[in-house]
Order: structure tokens, then C-alpha cells, then sequence
């Protein structure tokens, strides 16, 4: 990425890649990116957007291992967290 690219990241996503991104199903919005980018009426700031979104998700993925499974048993270790407790109230409701 150049620096120059940077000014790209304030292009917002389509809605339904931003949906797929923050649900975590990245390899979704990666077939929804390469649409967009075979798409030849895709214009140029959206363009460098989403290649910029690749690298973005790539990254993600790459840092982000565990499932979320994984993720609730080691914060429940943590930190003292009832996973088992979601959604109920202080009188187990």
C-alpha cells in the first residue's frame, strides 16, 4: 500500500461487503470484492478500496485464529467470565 492510497480507506465499503467483513466470513467478501473488481463499471476510488480491503482481510485473518468457540473458552479462563450466563440477567432470568 502507498501512501499516497491512503486517502482510499475513507471510500466506505458496499454494505454487503462491510457485512461479511465484521460477520467474519472473509472468504464471502473476498467473492464479493472480486465481483466488484471484475466488474469493469467499478470506478477507480471504490477499485482501490477494495484491493486495499484484501490486504485488510488478509491481515485479519492472519491475526485473528481463533474460532469463536476458542475465543469465548479463553476469555471465560481469563477473566472470570460465565459464557453459560449470556443473556441472562443478575436472577438468572
Amino acid at each position: 500500500m502507498r501512501y499516497e492510497d491512503l486517502k482510499y480507506l475513507e471510500v466506505p465499503l458496499p454494505e454487503a461487503i462491510a457485512k461479511e467483513k465484521w460477520g467474519g466470513f472473509f472468504e464471502n467478501a473476498r467473492s464479493r470484492i472480486a465481483a466488484y473488481l471484475d466488474d469493469e463499471t467499478t470506478d477507480y476510488a471504490l477499485r482501490c478500496r477494495l484491493e486495499m480491503e484484501l490486504g485488510i482481510l488478509q491481515n485479519l485473518q492472519e491475526r485473528y485464529t481463533l474460532c469463536p468457540e476458542e475465543a469465548f473458552d479463553h476469555a471465560g479462563k481469563n477473566s472470570g467470565y460465565d459464557r453459560g450466563r449470556i443473556g441472562k440477567t443478575a436472577h438468572g432470568r
